[in-house]
């Protein structure tokens, strides 16, 4: 596991909704966020709370970026996936924390390893981190992230649990 990810928006509220924000930092030495992710999360209803939780934690780096390039403008991603990919691209060797399968296309192709929340969830449980992520699941379906029943069979078979 690379000791630094950058982290889009969506795996920091679906974690902070759940109650596993901190799970992040027994996963990562680093967890960079760039000030167009600070955005999104502001312009949402948990909005400065979360922003002040995440400043707060030793782990978590704000990143300032310049302009992307012009080849990554042009996959007319949204403001803060574009500005992580472009993150991840200065600092290789990390992994990105996106859920958006577009932009996940995106930073494969430039050769940068993707881990969405549903992977973080299974990643802590390898790591002994989490207990079982079959109520974890269940808790992101309540708030609010759609997950197919079949593809929640998956997730718990590769869990390694039962429905």
């Amino acid at each position: 596991m690379p000791p630094e990810a950058v982290v889009n928006t969506s795996p920091l509220i679906f974690l902070d909704k759940i109650g596993l924000l901190e799970l992040l930092g027994s996963l990562y030495q680093k967890l960079w966020i760039t000030e167009a992710v600070f955005e999104e999360i502001r312009a949402g209803d948990q909005g400065t709370e979360l922003e002040k939780k995440l400043k707060n934690f030793p782990w978590v780096e704000t990143a300032l970026m310049s302009d992307p390039p012009q080849e990554l403008l042009e996959w007319d991603l949204g403001r803060g996936e574009t500005s992580v990919i472009a993150l991840a691209r200065q600092h290789p060797g990390g992994e990105v924390l996106i859920d958006d399968r577009a932009a996940n296309r995106c930073a494969r192709l430039y050769g940068i390893s993707c881990r969405g929340t549903i992977g973080i969830l299974l990643l802590a449980k390898e790591r002994g981190e989490l207990r079982e992520v079959k109520r974890s699941l269940n808790n992101l379906i309540k708030a609010g992230c759609w997950i197919s029943k079949p593809f929640q069979r998956r997730i718990l078979e590769l869990a390694g649990e039962k429905e």
